[in-house]
């Protein structure tokens, strides 16, 4: 005949203990990981708004640069803004806007901003009547109308 013995209970509760402890264990790694994986992510989130925002600012840059050539070309006065902070030009991924400064001196100096969710970019470009020295695309006498960047830069944002 065969004797079968029973485990005490306290073995049976350390067994239980231990068991415990693991899942607590694992628990732990899991919510750091989750933890460390939302980080990431939010990370990679506020650098994408960071590149669209300043993308957006030279997007206010192009188009101050469009309406100088067109308004002078015409003889007109240009505007002092595209868009205002209270009223921007909104894009499907953000919104922009950009000043434009007469430096009476043949320069404009034309600071725009894009922004995209809490990113906020701007950049400041000086252009010049006529196109930089060393511009890629041919700007023509300056009698044409045409401008050209002479300088860009960014700049803290305001």
């Amino acid at each position: 005949m065969r004797v079968v013995r029973r485990q005490s209970s306290a073995r049976r509760g350390a067994a239980l203990l231990a068991a415990l402890v693991v899942v607590l264990i694992l628990a732990i790694v899991a919510g750091v990981g989750l933890t460390y994986t939302q980080t990431v992510k939010n990370e990679a989130v506020e650098a994408r708004d960071r590149v669209r925002a300043l993308y957006l600012a030279e997007a206010g840059v192009k188009e101050s640069l469009a309406m100088l050539t067109s308004t002078l070309a015409t003889g007109e006065r240009p505007q002092a803004a595209v868009g205002t902070r209270d009223a921007p030009r909104t894009r499907k991924s953000g919104s922009y806007w950009a000043d434009v400064v007469d430096n009476r001196d043949g320069t404009f100096t034309v600071t725009a901003t894009g922004q995209v969710a809490d990113e906020r970019r701007s950049v400041e470009v000086i252009l010049l009547r006529g196109g930089a020295q060393d511009d890629p695309e041919p700007s023509g006498p300056p009698t044409r109308g045409r401008y050209g960047v002479v300088a860009w830069r960014e700049v803290a944002v305001r």
